[in-house]
């Protein structure tokens, strides 16, 4: 086996499909504030890096605390992993990670 110094994950999209996980948190901060849902369209389009730009198109952040959003959005993601049955992944990837390591 080679030896690595680095290795770089990328989950999203990539190694997990959390996109229907992303777009359930951020719909449900939508309905909190009495705003309509945005499509998985809409949320293709929207999406931007860096991502204050994704809020500004779909938030208030004139009025709204952004660090208090982004803790809103975790913990709607992770809430919406947990009921989708996407943490399997987690528990099968550190068999993965570990055996690279």
């Amino acid at each position: 086996m080679k030896n690595y110094s680095l290795i770089i994950w990328d989950f999203n999209g990539t190694l997990l499909d959390d996109v229907g996980a992303a777009l359930g948190s951020v719909n449900d901060m939508l309905a909190r504030r009495g705003k309509n849902p945005i499509s998985l369209d809409e949320y293709r389009e929207y999406i931007d890096v860096p991502i204050r730009h994704f809020y500004e198109q779909v938030l208030d952040l004139e009025n709204e605390d952004y660090e208090t959003i982004l803790v809103e959005f975790q913990q709607g993601y992770e809430a919406h992993v947990k009921s989708s049955g996407l943490t399997r992944f987690f528990t099968n990837f550190k068999h993965v990670r570990d055996g690279v390591w």
